[in-house]
């Protein structure tokens, strides 16, 4: 009787044991197909994104009746002169835009880390007043500014030249960068500022030694930011910038 019990026992142990890898397998296979069903889902997805930039770059070396014959393959002769003459009628534009974009971000990030340092670390009469009047002009749509400030550069006798563009964009972008690195320096210790004034750093030194290095990042990305606005920028150059010399890239392409 005892043996039958023992039997019975392990015969129950068993069939669990079964039962448990009967599951687990059934896991593993799904899974399994999971994974499969993951990564056949990853490459339609990629096929998708890097289809366009395929058709693109194949196009970019057929003349018009290769395109039309067949627009999926290569064709020979592929006509990579093509891109020597876009290169040739383009390269007046980009430089106006590397000019106006750089000078303009230098003005912009200098001028703004200066500003928001003061309003950061220093107490003055109308302090926050004159940052809530500087942040209500963020409620100002651009479009409403367009002919105010088409005037004043008419005004000032730079239309059609590229400090029409550098000068407003220095004006326009600075509010954002102020407002976001106010807030990052207004967090940095203050030890940090009293230890350097305490050592015999001026202002300034304090700026450069304390608060530029620790604020780099978020320039850089303000920076960025700035960067991308200014070279996309289209209605504010198509307005004051009328030679085709003076042009910006997006101009230039759309003319």
């Amino acid at each position: 009787l005892h043996w039958m019990q023992n039997m019975s026992r392990t015969l129950s142990q068993v069939k669990s044991l079964e039962t448990e890898l009967t599951t687990a397998s059934i896991i593993l296979i799904i899974n399994k197909n999971l994974r499969i069903i993951n990564i056949l889902f990853q490459f339609c997805i990629s096929i998708l994104l890097f289809a366009p930039f395929y058709f693109m770059l194949v196009s970019s070396v057929k003349t018009n009746d290769q395109i039309f014959a067949n627009y999926i393959s290569i064709q020979f002769p592929m006509h990579f002169d093509y891109y020597v003459r876009a290169f040739e009628k383009v390269i007046i534009y980009m430089k106006n835009s590397v000019i106006i974009s750089s000078v303009s971000l230098i003005g912009v990030t200098v001028i703004s880390s200066l500003t928001a340092y003061v309003f950061a670390k220093y107490d003055f009469f109308g302090k926050n007043f004159l940052f809530i009047l500087l942040l209500s002009f963020l409620m100002v749509p651009a479009t409403l500014t367009l002919i105010p400030q088409f005037v004043l550069v008419i005004e000032l006798g730079i239309n059609n030249s590229l400090l029409a563009c550098i000068l407003p964009y220095m004006a326009t972008g600075q509010i954002i960068f102020i407002f976001v690195l106010r807030t990052f320096i207004e967090d940095i210790p203050g030890e940090l500022f009293d230890s350097a004034k305490i050592d015999g750093a001026g202002d300034f030194r304090v700026f450069l030694n304390i608060v530029f290095p620790l604020s780099k990042g978020m320039i850089l990305s303000l920076g960025l930011m700035n960067l991308f606005t200014t070279w996309n920028d289209f209605v504010w150059p198509l307005t004051v910038l009328s030679s085709d010399s003076k042009r910006t890239i997006t101009i230039g392409l759309y003319s």
